[in-house]
């Protein structure tokens, strides 16, 4: 049986907000462990992560529209971009 993660529970309290959505940027730095391998892949590893998360932490709106802004901007494809924000919102 797998072992159910909180990623609340990864984030530590003393972080500063810097932007609307920093907290969820620190969310998914926590949790990039819980990432299934195919959407690490399909954002390109590391580096497309980066990218991605440098968007969502200027980003304004929702955080939804954001992870999706994201994963537009490193994928170059809707569908894939899609598929990815829904993963990542799961975890959120």
């Amino acid at each position: 049986m797998r072992r159910k993660h909180n990623v609340w529970s990864l984030i530590e309290p003393e972080y500063e907000v810097k932007g609307k959505l920093s907290w969820a940027v620190e969310a998914l730095k926590a949790a990039w462990d819980l990432i299934p391998d195919s959407v690490k892949v399909a954002l390109g590893g590391t580096a497309g992560f980066a990218t991605l998360l440098s968007v969502i932490d200027n980003f304004t709106g929702a955080v939804e529209d954001a992870v999706y802004a994201g994963a537009l901007a490193v994928t170059g494809n809707e569908t894939v971009a899609w598929w990815i924000t829904k993963a990542l919102m799961l975890l959120l």
